[in-house]
């Protein structure tokens, strides 16, 4: 870990927090990004002002990002903050960093005038979210594919084709959670850096947008039966009732 002057613990905005110690806490709770993936988000990515952490006895010990989407249900729109790569390290763990850092996430969503908060809680951060008020919203299945019937999957490296197909395909949705261009761009690159970038070109030759071989299905209401857990929510606001949440089409962040 790397270590910062300061020796009293705080929850503070990632501003005067070094990218270097973020990065090591991020590979040590991420290990299966690998260095590339977290080097990448730091270094493309990253911005001071949308991170959270937690610094004590010298040391970075909890860590979130906070990335901005809007949502449409509807006629209704608004903005949200979607929670990213929330950790702690192992040796702080148990200790309620977690909820701090997410009552400060909704401190500032209050005073930014953001709607709600989003993400997308692994099984050793289900409860604590839980517990803290955010409702489940909806759930993965896994094997669906999106794609039509007759046709074939190609690869496509324009990232101009990649923001209209998509775009495209949240359009024609009820209701739905999109990213701004910029976040759609890092998506894209590490997209292609893992090869995963496919589009399904149909019996006419024309190019859709693909999802993925996993479908994000809305829960028609709260709580979910199923543990499958994939998208959580909490609303600052009151703009949105439950039933218009849980119709929200969430998409993961690498999708």
């Amino acid at each position: 870990m790397n270590f910062l002057a300061n020796t009293a613990l705080s929850v503070q905005y990632t501003t005067s927090v070094s990218k270097q110690a973020l990065e090591d806490l991020w590979v040590t709770c991420f290990p299966e990004d690998g260095n590339g993936f977290a080097a990448a988000f730091f270094r493309d990515y990253f911005c001071p002002e949308q991170g959270i952490c937690i610094v004590g006895d010298g040391e970075v010990q909890s860590a979130l990002y906070m990335l901005p989407c809007t949502y449409r249900v509807g006629e209704t729109t608004g903005s949200l903050v979607y929670v990213y790569a929330m950790c702690t390290h192992p040796e702080h763990r148990q200790k309620g960093n977690l909820r701090r850092m997410l009552e400060f996430t909704e401190q500032h969503c209050t005073k930014q005038g953001i709607d709600g908060i989003v993400l997308h809680a692994l099984d050793t951060s289900r409860r604590v979210v839980e517990a803290w008020g955010m409702k489940p919203l909806l759930m993965r299945k896994t094997g669906v594919s999106v794609a039509p019937a007759m046709g074939e999957r190609v690869r496509c490296c324009d990232f101009e084709t990649f923001y209209r197909l998509r775009t495209q395909f949240l359009d024609a949705k009820p209701a739905a959670i999109a990213w701004p261009r910029r976040e759609l761009a890092f998506i894209y690159e590490d997209l292609c850096r893992e090869g995963n970038l496919t589009f399904f070109q149909d019996g006419k030759g024309v190019l859709h947008y693909c999802a993925g071989d996993e479908t994000d299905l809305a829960t028609a209401t709260f709580p979910l039966e199923s543990p499958q857990y994939c998208g959580h929510i909490k609303m600052v606001s009151d703009v949105l009732s439950e039933t218009q949440q849980a119709s929200l089409y969430f998409n993961l962040l690498l999708k």
